[in-house]
């Protein structure tokens, strides 16, 4: 469990929950969704990343990758999105969010590290078919990243995305097939069984519900997967689901993506065109 020592110091001070986030962000989604079915009561500390909040000397200090989302409990700092929630679900037992029997747990655990897996092509994913239109602005705070970030992975993917020719097809399509593939997994599975893992409602469940309302605001070919989308259904219904993802999404973006992937998909551009599927 990655548990860092910050060279910010000022947050060792801090008491009781704190959660390092940003609206839009899965990986923020999954430990705030966390946070609500737990029914802990936490201080939110909001990094706008479209202006790029996360990206300064003070934030680099807390979390050294220099991404979000940060838990920090009575001045302990985790980091990463999986390790968060599985925090949250040790140190607040009730209600459990893991199965019991040891095979479902493992389960779980396996569910989660497919998750974790595929964030790169998620990411990838999100930045042709979503984030695109933010393109310039990142161009021009590239300089900032390269000289306060230390992760250099994040730095050569925005190299990549800002420059001239974009991210480039033969990853799009990488990134697109090893979506398809996990969706199909998840499909099997929860065509035959409610959850996915156990006879309830689980971590693995609720981290896959934020991937999969990212899939669906880029418009992502799920359509046959009938399985999937009724399971989305029902956890999107859930009451922490609403507070912690739809809740914390302004009204004008959700907008501005279902408009901008219909715009991709009518231009025949859109992830369920076939430029993509290496048809």
């Amino acid at each position: 469990m990655p548990i860092v020592t910050p060279t910010n110091t000022e947050v060792l001070s801090l008491r009781g929950l704190h959660l390092y986030h940003y609206a839009l962000s899965n990986c923020s989604q999954k430990a705030r969704m966390t946070l609500e079915e737990k029914g802990q009561r936490w201080t939110s500390h909001h990094l706008d990343l479209s202006r790029n909040e996360h990206v300064t000397p003070e934030y680099i200090g807390i979390n050294p990758n220099g991404v979000v989302p940060t838990l920090v409990h009575d001045g302990k700092v985790v980091v990463e999105s999986s390790d968060i929630i599985d925090y949250l679900d040790v140190t607040f037992p009730t209600p459990p969010l893991k199965p019991s029997d040891p095979a479902e747990l493992a389960r779980m655990e396996s569910w989660i590290e497919l998750w974790d897996a595929i964030q790169a092509a998620l990411k990838t994913l999100s930045h042709e078919f979503l984030f695109k239109v933010r393109k310039g602005n990142a161009r021009r705070e590239l300089a900032r990243y390269e000289r306060i970030h230390k992760n250099e992975h994040l730095i050569g993917f925005l190299r990549e995305f800002t420059s001239p020719a974009g991210l480039s097809p033969q990853r799009i399509c990488g990134a697109h097939a090893e979506a398809t593939a996990a969706l199909a997994r998840l499909n099997r599975r929860l065509s035959e069984r409610e959850w996915l893992a156990g006879d309830a409602f689980s971590l693995a469940d609720l981290a896959w519900s934020v991937n999969l309302h990212r899939f669906n605001l880029m418009r992502f070919p799920m359509h046959d997967l009938h399985g999937l989308r009724r399971w989305f259904a029902a956890v999107a219904g859930r009451p922490s689901f609403q507070r912690a993802v739809v809740g914390f999404e302004p009204t004008s973006i959700r907008i501005f993506f279902r408009l901008y992937a219909l715009t991709r998909e009518l231009a025949g551009s859109g992830p369920r065109s076939q430029r993509w599927q290496g048809r």
